[in-house]
């Protein structure tokens, strides 16, 4: 017994002094250690991308033109987060930064507001992109949107590797201590899976547990506390903004669920919380449906348990956090951050994002983070035809459904119900003969991204009221979209001409024609030299 004893051991023995050797052979080949969890290392390119023609010029992924140097005596506020912020379902402008920015205009305040968000940035991705952009745009205040993608990568990965589980990933951990488990997973790896391939079955699909999102705090935490380093290196405020979330959408339930299933606990609280409400006991139903959020297995919304925690970081470093549900439930005609305020389970409606704007420019303004507005300043005149000013979406209200069990349909996203569709506003165009159509046309086909239809419909309207100064600046956006950078400040450039006001126009004018101007000397001076 104990001969076979030793010979056990010394196999054991002889089989961890050949792996050590393998491994310390293959570690030149192995990919370094990564600490980030597997379904967290998901890379998405939000970075802000180059100017389109127009060298200097920085061009964000909401498509907005900024210059590098900030306005003098100005203030350069830089938002980034996701597809909330950024204004998913409507145009840039519409979004709650760019109605920020138009209250900031309205109130004479030297502020310019940088939409840094894109759809589906968490924050990570958030960090990528201010990493660029403190030397490059030099913001003096940065506002990061948080909550709802931080468990994106998580739910995304989930979805594509349905026997991955946190275990799993426990295991997977230890073993990439050693490079040469790091050297051979990376020879077996499997190949991801196209944008083609057919999506995963629901039923094999693995809904997310509370051990799935302790997986993501510790590394919240870690982004934070670099989001913090990095504005206080550059000397930059930060507000951390708590994305707000639709709290009477109904959670996830899958059709093969049964009644014993523990993921039907969401469904159970959500329902609590319907009838509360009917009941008219609105603080025990509010608490019923924020259980009912934190228990959805597929959490497509802040969780409130992330929220508190924001809360709590903030408290911690001295970072203010603003979270604008009540203040969302205030301006709600229900009581409730409910489908009058969002067209989903998380996306602002055109109601939502005014109030969400008017509620961080107070939450900015009590922080003292704003400049005051100027005194005796009057706005300019508004225009019917300007594209900035425009919901195209405010008659298409959005109502959830309300499931009567656990097989109600899911919601068509083609219907006329929901907002990307624009039905109404479609049904309630001008002919395209008159100029009214054609500017009608132009903002639908640059809400839906189709920017070259846009070019074509301003230019029309352009040709038929040459002197209307709104037009040529509509023309501008819809050539910029289309990446047609030179052409869009020419257009813009008519717009001032014609009177228009815009000081950051103007500045992009400016800054693009005196860039102009050197490189032309530049290209001149060797060209005489020679002669």
């Amino acid at each position: 017994m104990k001969r076979a004893s030793c010979r056990i051991l010394k196999a054991l023995l002889l089989a961890l002094a050949l792996l050590s050797l393998a491994s310390l052979l293959v570690e030149p080949r192995a990919p370094r250690r990564d600490p980030l969890p597997m379904p967290l290392r998901r890379g998405m390119p939000h970075a802000l991308g180059p100017g389109v023609g127009l060298p200097g010029v920085l061009l964000t992924r909401s498509g907005q033109p900024v210059v590098p140097e900030p306005e003098e005596g100005g203030l350069r506020v830089l938002v980034l987060g996701g597809s909330s912020p950024f204004g998913y379902g409507t145009t840039r402008f519409r979004s709650y930064p760019g109605l920020l920015q138009a209250r900031l205009d309205d109130a004479g305040r030297p502020v310019e507001v940088v939409n840094g968000a894109f759809a589906a940035m968490d924050l990570l991705d958030s960090l990528e992109v201010l990493r660029r952009a403190l030397p490059e745009m030099r913001p003096g205040l940065v506002v990061c949107a948080l909550g709802i993608n931080e468990t994106l990568r998580l739910r995304l990965y989930s979805s594509e590797n349905p026997n991955w589980s946190p275990r799993v990933e426990s295991w997977r951990q230890a073993f990439e201590r050693f490079a040469l488990y790091r050297f051979l997973a990376v020879q077996v790896a499997a190949t991801p899976r196209p944008d083609s391939a057919p999506p995963v079955q629901e039923s094999r699909v693995k809904p997310l547990g509370p051990e799935h999102i302790d997986l993501v705090r510790p590394f919240l935490k870690r982004n934070l506390v670099e989001l913090v380093r990095l504005c206080r290196q550059a000397g930059i405020p930060l507000v951390l903004l708590v994305d707000p979330s639709n709290e009477m959408w109904p959670p996830f339930v899958a059709p093969d669920w049964d009644e014993g299933s523990p993921w039907l606990r969401a469904w159970e609280a959500y329902e609590a919380g319907v009838r509360l409400l009917q009941e008219g006991r609105r603080d025990q139903a509010l608490a019923s449906l924020q259980q009912a959020v934190e228990l959805d297995p597929r959490p497509f919304r802040t969780l409130p348990s992330i929220a508190a925690w924001i809360r709590e970081f903030g408290q911690e470093f001295g970072v203010p956090v603003m979270e604008g549900m009540e203040g969302l439930r205030r301006a709600s005609p229900s009581g409730l951050a409910d489908e009058n305020l969002f067209y989903d389970n998380c996306h602002l409606s055109p109601p939502g994002n005014r109030a969400l704007a008017g509620l961080l420019e107070a939450f900015l303004d009590q922080e003292g983070l704003l400049p005051p507005p100027a005194r005796g300043f009057a706005p300019p005149a508004g225009d019917p035809a300007d594209l900035e000013k425009v919901d195209l979406l405010d008659e298409d209200s959005v109502l959830p459904p309300i499931p009567q069990n656990l097989l109600t349909p899911a919601p068509d996203w083609k219907s006329e119900r929901f907002p990307w569709t624009h039905a109404q506003f479609r049904r309630r165009m001008p002919p395209e003969t008159t100029l009214e159509g054609q500017v009608a046309r132009g903002h639908l086909a640059f809400s839906e991204r189709k920017a070259e239809q846009a070019v074509a419909w301003y230019r029309r309207a352009c040709q038929e009221e040459p002197r209307r100064a709104v037009l040529w600046r509509n023309l501008g956006h819809a050539l910029l979209a289309s990446n047609q950078g030179p052409e869009a400040v020419q257009a813009y450039a008519e717009f001032l001409r014609q009177g228009g006001r815009d000081p950051r126009l103007e500045r992009l004018v400016r800054f693009v024609e005196a860039r102009g101007d050197r490189d032309g000397e530049a290209n001149r001076g060797p060209a005489a030299r020679s002669r």
